[in-house]
């Protein structure tokens, strides 16, 4: 189980309270500090949550940097990503995926359903859909879970090995598009996503460090424009990148686009700069996505072993 965390001391608290209740024999629980000063570092010390690894990094380097320092350390055949704000509402939410991944060979990530609650009234992501250029189909996504696009690493199981063996996470992605990323690329690896709707994980989706608040929505929407042309590039190749985008600028496309950022007033040199401007740095950067595409992130992201610390005694995970 890896977990990245910021400043997020009580939340995950809880999120570990969770995961040491999970009936899953020899887990091994990795946490990537990003550099916190609320106190996280002292309780892990503390050993109220077992045997764990722990990597203090000196500044927020980021999610996919840090999974990947996950990654290097891991030791087990699957790995877990769990958000610092997620809590596993069953002790055999873990038990049940990796079965489910050891019956099938070809699922290469699973994850149970992901709600905004604990009664489960409220669901917040079951399996990720797109609409046409990347846009995430937010609304499938809260009642859909059957052939899923991409799942997300708010809490998920993944084939450890195949993730090595694709490079973890790119690091150009440090946020929100990262198991996008990834999930595309495990199924161009001829391997399946799949969601257990019958499991629930509550998000908590704290508000504590989140770098990228959605009520600031110029920031969050120039990132989240900027990932989706990087990702489009890397699927689809320069010559399908143009055409996708090229729709974008039909009627067709401006009306989806309009209805995606309806309830964001943006000023007209705004937008510009929101949709034009990305695609212009998005054309630059072609060379260096295309690039990217067999990238071993795991190996590029470097490593300080004096920031490793393992805290109680850590054992050998499945």
């Amino acid at each position: 189980m890896i977990i990245v965390s910021w400043n997020r001391c009580d939340d995950l608290d809880v999120a570990l309270a969770s995961v040491r209740r999970q009936d899953y024999p020899n887990l091994e629980i990795i946490v990537v500090d990003n550099g916190s000063a609320d106190g996280t570092v002292e309780m892990l010390r503390s050993g109220r949550h077992g045997p764990l690894a722990l990597y203090r990094a000196s500044e927020n380097l980021g999610a996919s940097v840090a999974r990947n320092i996950g990654l290097r350390l891991a030791r087990g055949s699957l790995v877990a990503f769990m958000d610092s704000d997620a809590e596993a509402l069953e002790a055999t939410t873990l038990t049940r995926l990796a079965r489910r991944m050891t019956e099938e060979a070809k699922v290469g990530a699973i994850a149970p359903a992901i709600y905004l609650d604990a009664d489960r009234e409220d669901p917040w992501f079951l399996g990720g859909y797109y609409i046409r250029g990347l846009y995430c189909d937010r609304l499938k996504a809260q009642c859909e879970w059957r052939d899923p696009e991409f799942l997300s690493t708010c809490f998920s199981l993944w084939d450890g090995d195949l993730v090595r063996r694709l490079g973890g996470f790119d690091v150009a992605l440090p946020y929100g598009f990262e198991d996008n990323d990834l999930s595309w690329r495990v199924q161009r690896a001829g391997r399946s996503l799949e969601v257990e709707p019958s499991l629930a994980v509550r998000h908590h989706l704290s508000s504590a460090s989140r770098i990228r608040p959605e009520s600031d929505a110029w920031n969050h929407f120039r990132y989240d424009e900027r990932a989706r042309h990087w990702i489009q590039i890397k699927k689809l190749g320069l010559w399908g990148y143009l055409k996708e985008e090229a729709w974008q600028w039909s009627a067709a496309g401006r009306k989806q686009r309009y209805y995606i950022y309806l309830n964001s007033p943006f000023a007209r040199r705004q937008r510009l700069r929101l949709f034009a401007g990305t695609t212009l740095a998005a054309l630059v950067a072609t060379p260096r996505i295309v690039r990217s595409r067999n990238n071993d992130f795991i190996e590029q992201t470097a490593i300080d072993d004096s920031m490793i610390e393992r805290i109680g005694e850590s054992e050998h995970a499945d």
